[in-house]
């Protein structure tokens, strides 16, 4: 998680009343410093696409929570299709398509409870990001410019990935088993 998803994941935490409840720290997901069955739940948002070892990753979220508690996770599925190449060479997006998830998921000790395909939705709000964006490009200055364009590169990506190239996204939760 990068320092500024951090500080925007506290405020908005913040604004809805649970900052008491909640905090965020920036560890490797495949090497946890937490105890032992310390969570209920672990959610994760787009990050599992981002970690190369599914195995080490799953095993963790399942060390640290508790017996029957819950994981639940967004993310987009593989294979990466040819869109997404100009957003992949800037960081690791290793994607496994849904029965390969399911196994690494299941093979760390959980249950999976349901999958839910959320690519309409999430293409639809690409979408509205992309029309956002068209717009910024043209105003600011030049360094604020250069960002807008990077973010609406990415963007495209996605949504011909999303759209004509049948990438898939989706939410999973499963349930810790004993």
């Amino acid at each position: 998680m990068l320092p500024a998803r951090v500080q925007a994941a506290a405020t908005l935490t913040e604004l809805v009343g649970l900052g008491d409840r909640v905090a965020y720290c920036q560890v490797d997901a495949t090497s946890l410093p937490f105890s032992a069955h310390q969570f209920e739940q672990a959610w994760m948002l787009d990050v599992s696409i981002h970690i190369a070892n599914k195995a080490v990753l799953f095993g963790e979220l399942a060390r640290v929570v508790h017996a029957d508690g819950l994981l639940v996770l967004h993310d987009q599925l593989g294979p990466l299709p040819p869109a997404m190449r100009s957003v992949t060479r800037r960081a690791p997006y290793i994607a496994p398509a849904l029965p390969q998830l399911l196994r690494y998921v299941e093979g760390a000790g959980f249950r999976v409870l349901t999958w839910r395909d959320t690519t309409d939705t999430v293409f639809a709000y690409l979408q509205g990001r992309r029309a956002d964006l068209l717009q910024g490009v043209e105003r600011g200055t030049r360094a604020a410019q250069r960002r807008h364009q990077r973010r609406l590169a990415m963007i495209t990506a996605y949504i011909e990935a999303l759209g004509k190239q049948g990438s898939r996204t989706g939410i999973l939760i499963a349930r810790r088993t004993a």
